[in-house]
């Protein structure tokens, strides 16, 4: 069976299950440090969707069980990653000589120290924490990188905590957030589909003087622009078209078909799959990568399905040994699987919107004798889309 076999098996294995029952599951069931436990276990969220690893989360800190600190431990670096930070996991207890964190996320030369606490019943050590950063700076002196440390409360109510890390000569070098807060942060990375999402966490997660705003209403705005090209239905508006509120199509039921469309691309070819962002995703392999797109039905037969293919897809599949632009429709019972090569050759015959903070192409399908055809409306010319149909 192959490595990825394996770790599908295990997560249909695993459903139904409590992270504390996975945990036993996993190597020998006891989670310490560089075990065959918790490379399994690792391993196993990096296959969960966001909605798993926040009910993992919330089953650590609702149920005192064994180690459950170093299960929410592993919970939260993963959540790190979901972010967009590169992420080293730390030591779930000290060795002598070695740099005892719990995990650090990188952005670039900027590295966050992490710790994590389920609870604020004990008082944070806040010398310690950040010893851990000036040794990680004394080990990497060679390139200059920036530290701060990042305290993942378990609960929201860290009023005692706050007071220490204000009361401490350490203010302006630490941050807290609660577990909460992080995970909405995560299902937002999905929302918005924004590659520099990152880069903007950062810029909150990294301790800054906030006497002034201006960074913070920024981040607002930049933030609010994002939401509103999702929430305006920019992916379903027609080249000239308006759109009105009534016209949209419940988003609930645009990922519900979405799902539908990649576990079925995916579970032909027998592989599992990952989600990576609101289009796209990777299978388990690391070897194909699909960004799948959903369009209505327009009350009009020259145009009926629209789409948006925009640049950071197109970068995106460029990654893989295999890319597949995908488009659904929600009355059809089939989608198009168009691999990117495809897409590539005939790119400079799609129509362009541009303007100063966004560029797409325009993708038009139109009924031809009862079938769906890809019309390049700049050069008058359609695409068969049969040879790419995936019946779901």
């Amino acid at each position: 069976m192959t490595e990825q076999g394996n770790s599908t098996n295990l997560s249909v294995a695993f459903a139904g299950k409590s992270v504390q029952q996975i945990v036993g599951f996993c190597g020998d069931g006891k989670l310490t440090n560089e075990s065959e436990c918790s490379a399994e276990f690792r391993d196993y969220l990096s296959n969960q969707n966001e909605a798993t690893l926040s009910e993992h989360a919330g089953y650590c800190l609702d149920n005192a069980f064994e180690k459950s600190g170093y299960v929410l431990q592993d919970i939260v670096n993963e959540m790190g990653r979901r972010i967009g930070y590169e992420v080293e996991d730390g030591l779930y207890s000290g060795k002598k000589n070695d740099i005892g964190f719990d995990g650090i996320w990188k952005n670039g030369n900027e590295w966050v120290v992490v710790e994590v606490k389920t609870t604020d019943a004990y008082r944070i050590n806040l010398d310690t924490i950040m010893r851990y950063a000036t040794k990680l700076e004394k080990k990497f002196a060679d390139q200059e990188i920036s530290l701060s440390a990042l305290i993942v409360a378990g609960r929201q109510d860290t009023g005692d905590m706050e007071a220490q890390i204000r009361g401490s000569k350490h203010a302006w070098s630490v941050r807290l957030i609660s577990v909460d807060a992080l995970t909405k942060l995560v299902f937002l990375n999905i929302e918005l589909d924004d590659k520099d999402f990152g880069y903007k966490v950062n810029k909150i997660l990294k301790p800054f003087e906030y006497t002034r705003v201006d960074e913070i209403v920024d981040l607002i705005f930049e933030t609010q622009k994002e939401t509103e090209k999702n929430i305006t239905g920019e992916n379903e508006a027609g080249i000239g078209e308006s759109v009105r509120s009534s016209d949209f199509t419940p988003k609930k039921a645009v990922e519900a078909k979405k799902e539908e469309i990649v576990e079925k691309f995916f579970g032909k070819l027998g592989l599992g799959f990952e989600k990576r962002s609101r289009t796209n995703f990777e299978s388990g392999d690391g070897k194909i990568g699909v960004c799948c797109v959903v369009s209505k039905r327009y009350d009009r037969n020259y145009q009926p399905y629209w789409y948006a293919l925009r640049p950071n897809a197109v970068e995106f599949l460029k990654q893989y040994k295999e890319g597949y632009f995908i488009l659904g429709c929600m009355d059809r019972s089939e989608a198009f699987c168009i691999p990117l090569d495809i897409v590539l050759e005939n790119i400079d015959n799609l129509n362009i919107t541009e303007n100063e903070d966004r560029f797409y192409w325009h993708i038009t399908l139109i009924l031809d004798d009862g079938n769906l055809k890809w019309m390049f409306t700049k050069i008058g010319k359609k695409i068969d889309l049969s040879p790419y149909i995936l019946n779901i």
